[in-house]
C-alpha cells in the first residue's frame, strides 16, 4: 500500500521538477548565445539565441530568471550574429524586430542597436553597387559606343535625317536612364538597350547620307557626231543646217535665301560656359588620384550630356538662363573639390607622397575617349598627351592617333594631322602587335587607314 501510494507522489514530483526546468531553459540558451556573440562564435551564437526566442519571443527589460532580474534582449544579439555571419538582410530584420518590441530604446544597448543598423545599411549599399558595378559598366560602354556613332553619323552629313532625330532622343533616354540607376541592374540594362538602339539609328542615318551622296547622277555631255547622207552609194556629208533665230529664254528667278538663324547672344554665352567647365572637368583629373574626386568627375561629365540636351533646338530665355546659372554652380563646386584634393595632397607627409603609386591610367583614358566621343578631339589629345607623358601605352597612342586622324579629316590642310596620327599608330603597333580598333567604334575608314600602318 505504501508502495502503491509513493509512485503518484514522485510521479507529480518529477512533473513539477520538469516543469521548472522547462521554464528555466530560455534563460540558459540566451546566456550562451550571448557569450558565443562576445566570443566571435556567431553560428553558435544564433543557434542558441534563437532556441532561447522560441520558448520567449518577446524581449523585456526586467526578465526574471530564476532569481535574478535580466535584461533580455535575444534579436538585437540575433542581429549582431547575422550581420558578422555576412546576412546583412536577416542582420537589419533581427534589429528592426527588436526596436518594434520596444525594449531596446530603454536600455544600454540602443546606441550600439543604431550604429549596427547604420552599419548594416552601408554593407548593403555597397553589395548592391558591388552587383551594379559590371552593369554600369556595360551601359556605360554602349552609350560610349552611341556617341561614336553620332559622331560618325554627323561626319558622313546625316545629322539631317529623321532616323538622326529619333537617335539622339534614344541616346538622351539612355543617359536619363543611366544617371537615375543607382544600384537598379535592370535599369542599367535597359540603359545599354536603348543606347544600342540609339547606335543603330546612328548607322542607319549615316549609311543613308552615303547612298544619298553615291546616288546622284553624274553629268556626261555627249560628243557630236556629223550627219551625213547617202548620194549614189558614196557619204556625202550634208552642209550645216541654216541658223535659226530662238528667242533667249528669261533667266529663272534667284531662290529665295535661305534665313539665317540667329542664336541669342545668352544662349551662345551658355554652350561656351558649358564647353569650359566640361573641359575644366575633363583637365581636372591630373589634380589628385583620389577614387573619390575620379567618380565625382565622371558624374558630373554624365551630367554636361543632360546640359547639352537642353541647350539643343531652340530653348527659352528661362530655360538658358535656368542652365547658365547651374553651370556657374557646378562650376564653382568643382573649384572647392579640386581645392580640397590639393589641400589633402600637401597634407600628406613628403615620404608618403613619395611612396604614393603610380595613378591608374584607365581613369584618364576613359575621360579622353569621352572628350573624342563628344567631338572636343583638341582636349582628348591634350589628355592623352598626359597620359602618354608618363608612361608609353598602347591605347593612349591608339585613340591619340584616333582623335589626329579625325581632325586631319575635317581639316582642310590635313597632311601635318595625318601624318602625326600614322606616327601615332605605330607607336602603338610597336608597343602591341596584335592591337586592332573596334569596327563598331571607329569608322570604316580610320580602321583601315590603322590597319594598312601594320
Amino acid at each position: 500500500m505504501i508502495r502503491r501510494r509513493l509512485i503518484p507522489a514522485l510521479c507529480c514530483l518529477l512533473s513539477v521538477v520538469s516543469l521548472f526546468a522547462a521554464s528555466d531553459k530560455w534563460w540558459d540558451a540566451y546566456n550562451r548565445g550571448v557569450a558565443a556573440v562576445r566570443a566571435h562564435n556567431y553560428q553558435t551564437g544564433v543557434d542558441e539565441l534563437q532556441r532561447a526566442v522560441s520558448e520567449m519571443p518577446n524581449e523585456n527589460g526586467a526578465a526574471r530568471a530564476k532569481n535574478e532580474i535580466i535584461t533580455y534582449v535575444p534579436h538585437f544579439w540575433l542581429g549582431i550574429a547575422r550581420y558578422n555571419l555576412g546576412d546583412i538582410d536577416g542582420s537589419l530584420r533581427e534589429f528592426k524586430m527588436s526596436e518594434e518590441q520596444g525594449v531596446v530604446q530603454s536600455t544600454q544597448y540602443y546606441a550600439q542597436l543604431r550604429e549596427w543598423v547604420a552599419r548594416a545599411q552601408a554593407q548593403k549599399k555597397r553589395d548592391a553597387e558591388a552587383l551594379a558595378a559590371d552593369s554600369r559598366k556595360a551601359a556605360d560602354a554602349a552609350i560610349s559606343h552611341a556617341l561614336s556613332g553620332q559622331m560618325e553619323a554627323v561626319a558622313a552629313g546625316g545629322d539631317r535625317s529623321e532616323s538622326y532625330r529619333g537617335a539622339k532622343q534614344k541616346l538622351q533616354e539612355a543617359l536619363d536612364q543611366f544617371n537615375h540607376a543607382g544600384t537598379n541592374i535592370g535599369a542599367y540594362k535597359r540603359a545599354s538597350e536603348t543606347a544600342a538602339q540609339a547606335r543603330e539609328m546612328f548607322i542607319s542615318a549615316a549609311d543613308e547620307a552615303k547612298k544619298a551622296k553615291s546616288a546622284k547622277p553624274s553629268v556626261t555631255v555627249p560628243k557630236p557626231q556629223p550627219v551625213t547622207a547617202t548620194v549614189a552609194e558614196k557619204k556625202v556629208p550634208l552642209p550645216p543646217p541654216a541658223p535659226v533665230a530662238t528667242q533667249t529664254a528669261a533667266p529663272a528667278p534667284a531662290p529665295a535665301p535661305v534665313p539665317i538663324v540667329v542664336e541669342s547672344e545668352a544662349l551662345v554665352g551658355a554652350r561656351v560656359s558649358l564647353q569650359m567647365y566640361r573641359r575644366h572637368l575633363l583637365e581636372a583629373n591630373s589634380i589628385s588620384g583620389s577614387a573619390a574626386l575620379q567618380s565625382y568627375l565622371h558624374n558630373a561629365l554624365q551630367e554636361t550630356y543632360q546640359l547639352d540636351h537642353r541647350l539643343a533646338d531652340k530653348p527659352k530665355d528661362d530655360e538658358i538662363r535656368r542652365v547658365a546659372d547651374q553651370v556657374a554652380i557646378k562650376d564653382r563646386e568643382l573649384a572647392a573639390q579640386l581645392e580640397k584634393a590639393r589641400k589633402e595632397l600637401a597634407a600628406k607627409p613628403a615620404a608618403q607622397q613619395a611612396a604614393a603609386p603610380p595613378r591608374d591610367a584607365r581613369a584618364d583614358l576613359e575621360l579622353a575617349f569621352r572628350a573624342y566621343a563628344t567631338g572636343d578631339l583638341e582636349t582628348a589629345e591634350s589628355l592623352l598627351t598626359k597620359v602618354l607623358g608618363s608612361k608609353p601605352d598602347a591605347q593612349a597612342y591608339a585613340l591619340r592617333g584616333c582623335a589626329r586622324y579625325t581632325r586631319g579629316m575635317l581639316s582642310k590642310k590635313p597632311d601635318a594631322l595625318l601624318a602625326s596620327a600614322s606616327d601615332d599608330f605605330r607607336a602603338a603597333l610597336k608597343l602591341r602587335h596584335d592591337l586592332r580598333l573596334d569596327k563598331t567604334v571607329f569608322s570604316p575608314k580610320l580602321v583601315a587607314y590603322f590597319d594598312a600602318l601594320r
